[in-house]
């Protein structure tokens, strides 16, 4: 059986929660099986023939099983060792929409102590300013943070906003004695890490 399921393209599979003709429809729009149930939205089911609430529901469905999956994953972190074990534990921030700024918070020995959203909307320093970022880290008494925001548009390259936002939350965690590891943007399938490119200034 699943050997049969493996050889199934992504509108065979779709077409078995919603018709043949609308999956092929959706995979033609979004570009892929992902790219279906993580972005039909209400619109489409107004707007695409076939997919009416009850198969809106069905992918919704779908798509809360994946987030679930993803953040399962992330519990399964809980020390970070490398960039990549950042961006795997913000791996729920590549589909988002908008743009989101978190912090993970650490204790001496980089054991995750949680995680905060600061902002959503485009970042800038007014949006996370360094009151706001190491508020509840202080409140919890970390020894280091880590910054992450996503950038909708799935490339994952920091804007010259990003470069002088990190460069101030640097100097400021210098000042509270809250070291700031690094800062990972989360793009679609990849992502950029200050720390690797050595962009983290006086750190």
């Amino acid at each position: 059986m699943e050997s049969t399921l493996e050889s199934l393209s992504d509108e065979e599979l779709l077409s078995n929660f919603i018709p043949e003709s609308t999956a092929n429809q959706l995979i033609a729009e979004y570009q892929s099986l992902y790219g279906v149930v993580m972005h039909t939205s209400a619109v489409d089911a107004k707007t695409t023939k076939g997919l009416g609430q009850s198969k809106l529901h069905k992918l919704a469905c779908i798509k809360e099983v994946l987030s679930r999956m993803q953040k399962e994953k992330s519990k399964r972190i809980t020390k970070i060792s490398s960039p990549q074990d950042i961006a795997d534990y913000f791996s729920d921030m590549e589909d988002l929409q908008q743009e989101e700024f978190r912090i993970l918070m650490l204790n001496t020995k980089n054991h995750i102590m949680g995680q905060r959203l600061i902002s959503k909307g485009t970042i800038n320093a007014s949006l996370a300013s360094p009151r706001e970022i190491f508020s509840p880290a202080i409140k919890l008494m970390a020894s280091h943070i880590i910054l992450a925001h996503n950038h909708p548009s799935s490339e994952a390259c920091p804007s010259e906003e990003d470069k002088r936002m990190t460069e101030v939350v640097v100097k400021a965690g210098d000042i509270v004695n809250i070291k700031v590891l690094d800062h990972v943007i989360i793009g679609k399938n990849t992502y950029f890490s200050f720390k690797e490119q050595d962009l983290m200034g006086s750190n």
